[in-house]
């Protein structure tokens, strides 16, 4: 018996060209996307371990840490990232701002029921109180240099 071919069954050739003018860009879209939100996940967590990798100020103590990937601008489109320190401490505010402006990165201090990072705030899961006095958040904001990284996650539009 013969072996048959491609030009004995079109059905076969038909499914093969689909395969290969289908479903081989849809699937590199899919995988680049992944790329993209998993090389941006790990740029916003290197973030949280830089602050984490910080010296904490005499006075203070790291309750909770996390980070995200989002857009933190008010307009625009593109992706940022965040790495976020929950800190209790009996310094002011400009007192702790101070200690960790003067280290590597120069991470931003604030208020932790302050309307402008209160995105950043719900991605603590210590459960504290957010209102106490003497309770800030410590943020180090980052965006990609990559064009690619910047505009094909979704979380940055």
């Amino acid at each position: 018996m013969a072996r048959s071919s491609f030009s004995d069954h079109p059905a076969r050739w038909i499914v093969g060209a689909f395969s290969v003018l289908v479903l081989a860009p849809v699937l590199a879209a899919i995988a680049t996307y992944a790329w993209v939100h998993n090389s941006n996940n790990a740029a916003a967590q290197q973030l949280e371990h830089g602050l984490l990798a910080l010296e904490v100020p005499a006075g203070a103590e790291v309750v909770d840490s996390s980070w995200l990937v989002s857009r933190f601008a008010p307009a625009g489109n593109g992706t940022q990232y965040a790495g976020v320190l929950l800190v209790r401490s009996d310094l002011t505010q400009e007192a702790l701002g101070a200690a960790y402006e003067a280290q590597p990165g120069s991470p931003r201090v604030a208020a932790a029921d302050d309307d402008s990072v209160a995105r950043l705030a719900g991605q603590l899961d210590s459960g504290e109180d957010l209102h106490q006095p003497g309770t800030y958040l410590v943020v180090d904001l980052d965006e990609p240099t990559s064009t690619l990284l910047s505009s094909v996650d979704l979380r940055g539009h």
